[in-house]
C-alpha cells in the first residue's frame, strides 16, 4: 500500500501528464542530453577501480602477509583504511563538489586514484623493507579519491537526469562499486599465486583507474546548457548552512542510523565472510562463490527496485521492504553457518545481497528527498560517511567477539557471537528504517511547477 507521501508523487505525476507546457523560470526548456550516459559511464569506471583498489588484499591476505613479512591485521588495515579516512575526508568533498563543481572534484578524485593505484606498482621496484610502506601511501591516495568518487552520483543524477529516471541512474553509478569489489575479489587471487606475482596484480588493477581518470579528462562537464527537472535549476543551500541542517534534520538522521548502518554490514559481511565460513570448514574458494552470489543477486536486486520506484514513486515502501528483508535475511545467514549446508549458504548469501543492494539506490533518492534543497554532494557524502563509521564499528565488534573454531563438530561456535552482534546491529537499522517517514521534497518541487509537463527534449546531443 502506498504511504500518503507516495499516493502524492503520484498524484503530481499524472497532474504533469495532463498539463500544459511550459519554460524553466531560469534556463528555458527542459531538456535531456544524451552526453549524461556518457557521464554516468565515467563515474561507473571509477568506482570499480577504486573498490577493485579498496578490496585487492582481502582474497589475498595470507600472501601479502608473508611476503611483506607483516602481520594479517596490517594486511586488513589497507581495506579498513578507506573506512578511516573516509569522514574527514567527506567533509572537504563535499565542500569541493558544491564550490568547484563536478567535473573539477571528480577529475582530482581520478587523479588521486591513478596515482594511487599506479604508486603499488611502483613499490615493486623499490628495496624489499621499503615496499609495503609504499603501497600504503598508494591505498591512501586512493582511500581520499573516494569520498567523491562515491558521494557524486547523486549529484550526477540531480543535474543531468530527468525526474522519471533518477533512480535507474543512481542504480547504476552506485552498484559499480559492489561490482569492482566483486571484480577484485575474483581477479587478485586469479593473478596472485605468491608474493612475486603482486607486481603483475598492481598493473593490472592500473588498467581500469587509467581509463577512468582518461574519461573523466575528456567527457565529464559541470551540468548541462539547461537543466533535467525544475529542482536542478534551483539553488541549493549554502554549504556550511546545508550541513548545519543536515545534522538536524530528524529524517536524515534516522536513515544514517538505518541506510548508514545498512552500508557498514554490508561492508562488515564482505570483509568477514571469509573468516565467518572458514571457521565451519569451507575454503577461501567456497567464500568467494559465496560472495559471487552476495553481489550477483544484489546487482539483481538494485536493479529492479531502481526500474520499480522510478516507474511507481514507491520510495518509502520499496525501503520497508527491504529493510525487513535484509534484517530476516541475517537471521536466517546466521542459523545457515554451519558443515555440510553449502547450498542454503548460497542461498542466504543471495537473499541477503538481493535486499541489501535493493536499498542501496532507494535510500539514495530518499536522502535527496528528505534533505532538500541541500546540495546533494554534501547529503551523499555525508550517509556515505555514516557507513564507513558503522561498517568500522560492525567490523572491529564482530572481530572482538569472535571465538575459537571448533573442530570435528556440527556445532556452530566461533564466529557466533559475531553473527548475533550482526543481528542486533541490523535490527537498529530496521526500527530506524520503519521510523524514517519524509515528504518528498524534491518531487514536490519538481510537481509543483509542473516539470513533466514541459517539454522535454531527448534527443539533444
Amino acid at each position: 500500500m502506498a504511504s500518503a507521501h507516495e499516493q502524492q508523487a503520484l498524484l503530481g505525476q499524472d497532474q504533469h501528464q495532463h498539463g500544459e507546457h511550459g519554460l524553466h523560470r531560469n534556463s528555458g526548456a527542459i531538456k535531456l542530453y544524451k552526453s549524461r550516459w556518457l557521464m554516468l559511464l565515467v563515474i561507473f569506471i571509477l568506482q570499480i577501480s577504486n573498490a577493485m583498489v579498496w578490496v585487492t588484499f582481502a582474497p589475498i591476505a595470507s600472501i601479502a602477509r608473508d611476503f611483506y613479512n607483516t602481520t594479517t591485521l596490517v594486511v586488513n588495515l589497507q581495506s579498513l583504511l578507506f573506512m578511516f579516512v573516509f569522514f574527514p575526508v567527506a567533509v572537504v568533498s563535499s565542500w569541493c563538489l558544491e564550490h568547484k563543481g563536478l567535473r573539477f572534484s571528480v577529475n582530482a578524485a581520478a587523479w588521486l586514484n591513478a596515482i594511487g593505484a599506479l604508486v603499488r606498482a611502483l613499490s615493486s621496484y623499490a628495496p624489499h623493507h621499503y615496499q609495503l610502506v609504499i603501497v600504503i601511501v598508494g591505498q591512501t591516495l586512493a582511500a581520499v579519491a573516494q569520498p567523491v568518487i562515491l558521494g557524486c552520483p547523486t549529484f550526477l543524477v540531480a543535474i543531468w537526469f530527468g525526474e522519471k529516471e533518477r533512480a535507474e541512474a543512481n542504480t547504476i553509478a552506485t552498484a559499480s562499486n559492489p561490482l569492482g569489489m566483486a571484480i577484485g575479489s575474483v581477479l587478485a587471487p586469479q593473478l596472485v599465486s605468491s608474493g612475486t606475482d603482486l607486481r603483475l596484480m598492481y598493473y593490472v588493477f592500473c588498467g581500469p583507474a587509467f581509463l577512468g581518470l582518461l574519461m573523466s579528462l575528456l567527457f565529464l562537464k559541470d551540468k548541462p546548457p539547461t537543466p533535467p527537472s525544475v529542482s536542478a535549476g534551483d539553488t541549493p543551500e549554502s554549504w556550511l548552512v546545508g550541513l548545519k541542517h543536515l545534522w538536524t534534520n530528524k529524517q536524515f538522521i534516522l536513515l544514517v542510523f538505518s541506510f548508514g548502518m545498512g552500508i557498514g554490514l554490508t561492508s562488515a559481511n564482505t570483509t568477514l565472510l571469509g573468516q565467518i565460513v572458514g571457521s565451519v570448514g569451507y575454503s577461501a574458494d567456497d567464500s568467494g562463490y559465496f560472495s559471487a552470489f552476495f553481489v550477483g543477486f544484489g546487482l539483481f536486486g538494485a536493479g529492479l527496485a531502481g526500474v520499480f520506484v522510478d516507474k511507481t514513486k514507491w520510495f518509502l515502501t520499496t525501503y520497508r521492504i527491504c529493510i525487513v528483508g535484509a534484517s530476516a535475511s541475517f537471521v536466517f545467514f546466521t542459523f545457515m553457518v554451519k558443515r555440510d549446508n553449502w547450498a542454503m549458504l548460497a542461498f542466504a548469501n543471495s537473499v541477503m545481497g538481493f535486499f541489501c543492494f535493493a536499498a542501496l539506490p532507494v535510500a539514495l533518492e530518499l536522502c535527496v528527498e528528505c534533505t532538500f534543497p541541500i546540495h546533494e554532494g554534501t547529503s551523499g557524502e555525508m550517509v556515505w560517511a555514516s557507513g564507513q563509521i558503522f561498517g568500522i564499528i560492525a567490523i572491529f565488534g564482530m572481530d572482538a567477539l569472535k571465538g575459537e573454531v571448533q573442530e570435528n563438530t556440527d556445532d556452530y561456535r566461533a564466529m557466533d557471537n559475531s553473527l548475533w552482534f550482526m543481528v542486533g546491529l541490523g535490527a537498529v537499522s530496521l526500527v530506524a528504517g520503519l521510523l524514517f517517514n519524509t515528504e518528498y521534497k524534491r518531487l514536490k518541487e519538481d510537481h509543483g511547477r509542473g516539470e513533466a509537463a514541459r517539454s522535454v527534449n531527448t534527443t539533444a546531443p
